[in-house]
Order: C-alpha cells, then sequence, then structure tokens
C-alpha cells in the first residue's frame, strides 16, 4: 500500500486529553505511523512514532490535507466528531472525507475501534450538515430569548409509558421485575429505554424486558439540531421558558460548564453525554413521536433530567421512582425542581423517604415507601449449592467501594489467623475487582477467598444453600453515596439463607438484627469477624433465623403487592389531567 502505513488522526481535544487519546490510536493499530493534525497545541513531547502537522486553519488547512493525501494516502484516519462546535473544524471533515475516498482503507474511532469506510462516510456529511445548522441554531437561540415570552406548556394528554434507565445491567434487576409487573396489568403502556447496558451478563428478567421495551434513539448532530430548530419554530415560548429554567443549572454539569448558559442545548461536544440536557431532548423528540402524555421513571440523576425536559416543552406529565441516588452531586441535580414537576415519588426505604422529605420539604406529601421486592415462591424449586457440610461466605453483586467488601476480605484474614474455617466467595465485577485482588494477594488469602465470575439470576441459588452465611457490609461514603436494600440480601432470605449485613440506610428494614438475619458494624473487620465467627461454628443460630427471614419475604417484599400499588398510583395520575 502506498504510504507506508501511514495513519492520520485530527485532534482537536484538549493537551490534558491527548496521551490518553494517542495511546488509544496507537494500540489499535501499532504498526502504523501517526500523522496527528491538533487544533489545540500539542504536547512538546507527543510521544515515540508520532509526528504533529502543524494545522493552518480553516480552508488552507483542508487544502493542505487534501494534497497530502496525493503523495501519502493514510491507511486509517481518526476524527474527533465531537469538536464540531469549532468554527475550523467543517472544512478539514471535509478534508478528511476526501482523504476516506482517495486510499484510506478503515476509520479509527474514539474508542479505538475500527469501522469500515463506507461507515466512515456518511458520518462527515452528517458533521458538515450540522456545521451549517449550528450557526443557524444559536441564532434563533439568542433572537427567541431576547425577544419571546416565557409560557409553560399545558398537561400534555396521551399514552403511558415506563421509562427504563438502563438495560441490560446486573444492578436494575429490581427494576425491570417492578417494570414487568406493572407492563402484566397494562399491556397497552409502552417502555423506552434510555442508555444500553453490558450484555456480557443477562439477567432472565433483564432479557424479558429487553424483548417489551425499545430504545429512545440516539440523534446525530444534524438531525439533532434540526429537531432544536424545529421546536423553537412550533413552541416557541416553552422552547424559551425551557433554557431560561435551566440558565441557573448549566454550570452543575462539570469543571468548565459556562453559567447561566444560553446555548446549553448547542454544545455538540456533550451530544453523547448521558447525564447533559441535549439527550432530554431527544426523548422529547421521541415522546413526542409516540403520542405520550405521561411517564414514570426509575432514577433521580439522568432519567429525571430528561424527563423534567419533556415536561417542560412539551407538557409530559412525570412521577418517580428514586433509590439512594438523589443523596450525591450529580450533574443537573435540580432535587427540588424534580420534586416539584413529579406527580408522586416512590423511595426505596422508608429512611429514604424520610431523608428525601427532610431535604425538600415540599414534596413530603407525594413520597410513597416502595420496596424493592421478588415474586412468591420466587426460590422454591430453585437447585441449590450441594451440601457437603462446610459453609461458606458468599457475596453476589457489583464491586464497587460501598459494598465494603474490603471489611469482607480483612474479616476473612482475621478468621483465618484466629484459626476458623473459612471459604469466602465473591461473585461480580465492577470498578473494584483489581484493588480487591490485589488486597487478597497481600494478605495471602487466594486459597480461603476466590473472585468468581457474576451469575445470571437464574443461577443465583446455585452459589448458596442453608449452611452458608450471605454478606453484604455495606458502608456509606464520602460523597453520601450508599446501598438502598441489596437485593441479593432479599433473595437470599426468601431461600432461608442466614445474611448479614450493616445498619446502613434501609437496610434494618429488611434485617431484624437476631430475628431474621444479621446485623454488624460497617467498616468494623474486627466485629464482622466477631460475627462470622459464631454462625460458621454454630448452625444453630443460622437456623434460628431461617424462618422468621423466609415470612419476612413473603409479607413485607412482595412483588405483585408492589406491583400493584405502583400500577394503581401510575393509572390513577396519567387519567387525571392537569
Amino acid at each position: 500500500m502506498r504510504g507506508g502505513g501511514r495513519a492520520l488522526a485530527f485532534m482537536a481535544c484538549p493537551p490534558a486529553d491527548f496521551a490518553r487519546v494517542s495511546r488509544c490510536l496507537r494500540a489499535a493499530a501499532p504498526d502504523a505511523r501517526w500523522d496527528f493534525v491538533c487544533a489545540y497545541p500539542p504536547p512538546e513531547d507527543p510521544g515515540s512514532g508520532v509526528r504533529v502537522l502543524r494545522p493552518v486553519r480553516r480552508a488552507g488547512f483542508a487544502l493542505a490535507l487534501m494534497a497530502r493525501a496525493l503523495v501519502a494516502p493514510y491507511r486509517s484516519v481518526w476524527i474527533a466528531v465531537e469538536d464540531l462546535r469549532r468554527t475550523d473544524a467543517v472544512m478539514p471533515v471535509m478534508a478528511l472525507s476526501l482523504l476516506l475516498r482517495a486510499g484510506a482503507r478503515s476509520l479509527i474511532d474514539r474508542a479505538g475501534g475500527r469501522r469500515p469506510v463506507t461507515a466512515a462516510w456518511r458520518e462527515p456529511l452528517g458533521l458538515m450538515l450540522a456545521g451549517a445548522l449550528l450557526p443557524l441554531a444559536r441564532a434563533v437561540t439568542a433572537i427567541g430569548l431576547a425577544l419571546v415570552p416565557a409560557r409553560a406548556p399545558s398537561a400534555r394528554r396521551g399514552r403511558t409509558a415506563l421509562l427504563i434507565p438502563l438495560l441490560p445491567d446486573l444492578s436494575h434487576t429490581f427494576v425491570y421485575r417492578e417494570a414487568l409487573e406493572v407492563l402484566r396489568r397494562h399491556p397497552d403502556w409502552e417502555a423506552y429505554v434510555l442508555e444500553r447496558g453490558d450484555d456480557r451478563v443477562v439477567h432472565r428478567e433483564a432479557a424479558e424486558l429487553a424483548r417489551r421495551a425499545t430504545p429512545v434513539p440516539v440523534l446525530g448532530p444534524a438531525a439533532y439540531l434540526w429537531t432544536y430548530l424545529r421546536h423553537w419554530l412550533t413552541r416557541p415560548r416553552a422552547m424559551a421558558g425551557l433554557i431560561r429554567f435551566l440558565q441557573p443549572h448549566t454550570a452543575d454539569f462539570g469543571p468548565g460548564a459556562p453559567a447561566r448558559d444560553g446555548y446549553a442545548f448547542l454544545r455538540l461536544e456533550y451530544l453523547q453525554h448521558s447525564n447533559y440536557v441535549a439527550r432530554g431532548l431527544m426523548l422529547a423528540e421521541h415522546l413526542r413521536r409516540r403520542g405520550v402524555g405521561y411517564v414514570h421513571v426509575w432514577g433521580t440523576t439522568y432519567p429525571a433530567v430528561r424527563a423534567l425536559v419533556a415536561h417542560r416543552l412539551l407538557g409530559v406529565r412525570v412521577s418517580l421512582s428514586t433509590f439512594v441516588d438523589f443523596d450525591y452531586p450529580t450533574p443537573f441535580h435540580m432535587l427540588d425542581e424534580k420534586l416539584a414537576a413529579a406527580r408522586f415519588v416512590t423511595t426505596c426505604s422508608a429512611f429514604c423517604a424520610a431523608r428525601l422529605g427532610a431535604r425538600c420539604p415540599g414534596a413530603a406529601s407525594k413520597l410513597a415507601v416502595l420496596r424493592p421486592s421478588v415474586a412468591a415462591g420466587y426460590a422454591d424449586g430453585k437447585a441449590r449449592r450441594a451440601r457437603d457440610g462446610r459453609s461458606r461466605v458468599v457475596y453476589v453483586g457489583r464491586f464497587v467501594a460501598k459494598k465494603g467488601l474490603d471489611t469482607l476480605i480483612e474479616a476473612c484474614a482475621r478468621l483465618r489467623a484466629r484459626g476458623v474455617a473459612i471459604d469466602a466467595r465473591l461473585y461480580g465485577s465492577g470498578e473494584e475487582d483489581e484493588r480487591l485482588r490485589a488486597r487478597i494477594a497481600r494478605l495471602d488469602l487466594g486459597a480461603i477467598v476466590r473472585i468468581e465470575a457474576p451469575v445470571v439470576n437464574e443461577r443465583l441459588y446455585e452459589t448458596m444453600n442453608e449452611d452458608d452465611v450471605v454478606v453484604v457490609p455495606s458502608r456509606l461514603m464520602p460523597d453520601g453515596e450508599r446501598d438502598g436494600i441489596p437485593v441479593v440480601l432479599i433473595e437470599a432470605m426468601a431461600a432461608g439463607v442466614t445474611v448479614v449485613s450493616t445498619a446502613v440506610s434501609g437496610i434494618p428494614e429488611l434485617i431484624e438484627d437476631g430475628k431474621n438475619g444479621y446485623l454488624a458494624a460497617s467498616d468494623d473487620p474486627v466485629a464482622l469477624a466477631d460475627l462470622l465467627a459464631v454462625l460458621l461454628t454454630t448452625p444453630e443460630r443460622r437456623r434460628r433465623v431461617a424462618d422468621a427471614a423466609r415470612r419476612t419475604v413473603a409479607e413485607r417484599f412482595d412483588l405483585e403487592t408492589a406491583g400493584a400499588r405502583l400500577a394503581g398510583w401510575i393509572s390513577r395520575e396519567s387519567a387525571s389531567g392537569a
């Protein structure tokens, strides 16, 4: 191939991101010789195998790149598509499009993945159209905010829909169960998925809901800007009101975000960001097309931001289910505004209801407790781990800091030091995976503490039996993040398996210490080791709580009851009008 394996990257990322992006590219094409064209000043040392070409702005830059195509066609081209907000980015994209025609065989995207040229050709054309629409959209916005009076839309009538925040996902199974139970009662209601999750391990409930739900389309820059302009044309007062409503909160998005940004919906670099308001406009457009007038949404972070945009723009009526996500800072937090817009708000525990009511007293009358739940007889007939006369300590869930797994590992080290036989299995994955493995290795616990792959729900009980102890040593994080009521505790109790956790958040609403399970102090490996030493060596202590645990789940954490309550509330509010 001509060009000796050259590769080209148009880099419009800030210097702080240069090293990360260049590593990604070089890993995708390690045998290539890279030419980088930088819209920002590059670092003094860009790294080995990298040549930085000095850019010429606008048309001059484009002509220079096209000239290079005649001399050294590039094997692969990488385009930072999010940086089309720069007025000098349109012509480079045009030039790179021509380079693709001139001999490039593949394009490397921002994640380092290869795509065929045919797929890449369509993208620059859309970007060029977006580049033409963006100045028009900014001009329309400036004129509209200066001249158009704001007016909130009237309540919208129409179909009812459920908004699923993420599908599939290991930690959202309780959401999927509630949604499926509601849809079973109302098959005419719709379900929309806001974000696609990790499909490497998919629970049965996630697979079932995926067959029933449809994703909200993610618009490209040109289609998005056209939608934005059309809303200004068809509902100018609502658009003016929406932007003015959001302006006091635009700086909350993160460092560098403009304060009181009138162009918040036109920051195309954030178009794919789950927390940004532009995704709310995409949702609103989808709801408009589908004729939806009422949505119930799980989550007070990005799902509620998107629903709030639809509410303020179209008059879509909204209700919320919140976990503990209201308790720590997120972009566009706007908790008071979200609760004010909601017809009702469910919380996963009485603890969360009290905390939320104290933070937002005006919304206290809207709050209702709806705890996570499982179907009656959920554990019946499911295979258990074969009983071998030995007890095992089991954790099943995400490997994240709030779960306190480092405390469990330290407790296992103390049990070994005391001579207590210990066999611990941690099933899951997550951001703490490497740190947990390092701690196990450092304490030389590899023979007694094993990390296992995540398991799907239908095989959950194969990890445990009545001789075992399921442990979730939850903790309160410095930023306020915490568990609500871990669902695996409910599932284990439904099977009569002994559970141990901590008195964090709503967990004491499930576990009564010494009656249907046990509670230990959080972040205290000594206390946890003391408790586990007793439970592992005295079977009667485990049997004592088994029947009470089953009764607790059957009486207070029943999915049919929870689903009927939630469906009833949605039905009442969706029929009530304004």
